[in-house]
């Protein structure tokens, strides 16, 4: 996840396929994608744009509901190597198990936020 500085300035590395601002205490509420990053990687490894774009959204929104930074393996790795997108090809590229249950319990809380304000 990039986060913003105090000057809303943000910094991405060159191959990162996107970004969520955020910082370490605040949660991103706004993902992005930089496709053209996305095709870069595509034509790299010979996969289909849209797989690399699945992956690379599903990654992002990861961000909005897991807490910050990056895995060691998975869907949540900073960096995608070819065994990755090998992984990805074969639907294999995934969250662990522990990421899917913080993911569920972070839309749970937000649903029952949701529910709560809309009965007050």
């Amino acid at each position: 996840m990039t986060s913003v500085p105090p000057d809303g300035e943000v910094t991405v590395a060159g191959t990162a396929l996107g970004a969520t601002a955020g910082t370490r205490e605040h949660g991103g509420r706004a993902a992005f994608i930089f496709y053209h990053r996305v095709e870069r990687i595509a034509r790299t490894y010979k996969i289909e744009d849209v797989l690399v774009l699945a992956h690379a959204m599903a990654h992002e929104i990861g961000h909005l509901l897991l807490p910050y930074g990056h895995s060691a393996t998975g869907l949540m790795r900073a960096d995608w190597d070819a065994k990755d997108l090998r992984l990805a090809m074969g639907g294999e590229l995934n969250f662990t198990a522990d990421q899917v249950e913080l993911i569920r319990a972070a839309l749970l809380a937000q649903i029952a936020n949701q529910s709560a304000n809309t009965i007050q």
